[in-house]
Parts: structure tokens; sequence; C-alpha cells
């Protein structure tokens, strides 16, 4: 939803209240959130999503989110160890 982002927020919510255990749909909210600037709600998103799939081959998609959103939240320390971690899951990421 390119230059709409807050509806695209909108219709995540709604995907994830369908199937509260769609992984996915939790990191693609989270990252939606934090696009538009609700970084505390955005990491309590990924850390959902985290927790529901923690074994994901795509984790790293996930950290590396969580990683970009600690730094928009000022959080750095904790960014720079998302950020580890996703590396450490795919080292080219």
């Amino acid at each position: 939803m390119v230059g709409r982002q807050d509806e695209g927020a909108v219709l995540l919510e709604r995907a994830v209240q369908l199937d509260p255990n769609y992984a996915i749909g939790w990191t693609r909210l989270a990252a939606s959130k934090s696009f538009i600037g609700k970084a505390d709600e955005a990491i309590e998103h990924y850390e959902r999503a985290l927790r529901l799939s923690p074994r994901d081959p795509r984790i790293f998609i996930a950290q590396a989110g969580m990683a970009q959103t600690c730094i928009v939240a000022g959080r750095l320390d904790e960014a720079s160890a998302w950020a580890a971690r996703a590396l450490q899951v795919h080292p080219k990421f």
C-alpha cells in the first residue's frame, strides 16, 4: 500500500486478529508500525512474531526489523544485539 501506510497497518491488524498465530503477519504489522513512527508497538509485535516462530529459517527478517526499530526508538545497544542475531542466522543479509 505505497503511500497509504496507515491503511496498510489496519489491514495487517485485521489479518492478525483473524489468525493470532500468523507470525509473518505480526512481522509485517511490526514493520508497518515502525514505518509510521510507532516504535513501541512495533517492538511488541516483533517480539510476538519471534515467540510464535522461533525456528523460522527467515527469522532474520524479524530480527533485522527489530534492530531497525530499536534504532528508531533510540535503543542502540538492543539494536546492535538484534542486528548481530540476524547476521548470525543469515551472514549475507
